[in-house]
């Protein structure tokens, strides 16, 4: 990267530092929620890419006496965590593009990594 290039970057980071701390604990708060198998498996996931809630439909659990209901269960929770965690990404991106005023999301990634 281009020191003159991190430079202006990083002067327009400074006054967002405050805020995108702000964004971040406002994340952790912030929930999506994903579902597979038609609802059959739905899964909260915050802002912050955290699984805080998994919900299994009792009657796969309980007519799933064979390895391959088993296994479509495990594929049914993977999908639905999987997508909540793409929906949570997105709402960060979202988040942290609003705050950029026209940074790019990797820009401002770059610039929270040397902060740390």
């Amino acid at each position: 990267m281009n020191p003159k290039n991190l430079f202006a970057m990083f002067e327009q980071f400074k006054g967002m530092q405050g805020k995108i701390q702000q964004i971040q604990d406002d994340l952790q708060n912030e929930k999506v929620e994903a579902e597979a198998g038609g609802g059959m498996v739905q899964v909260v996931v915050n802002g912050r890419q955290e699984v805080c809630k998994i919900t299994i439909e009792p009657s796969i659990i309980i007519n799933s006496c064979k390895t391959e209901d088993v296994e479509m269960v495990e594929d049914l929770v993977l999908a639905a965590v999987n997508a909540g965690i793409e929906k949570s990404r997105s709402l960060a991106t979202k988040r942290l593009q609003e705050l950029g005023g026209g940074m790019d999301v990797s820009q401002i990634s770059q610039l929270l990594n040397l902060v740390k």
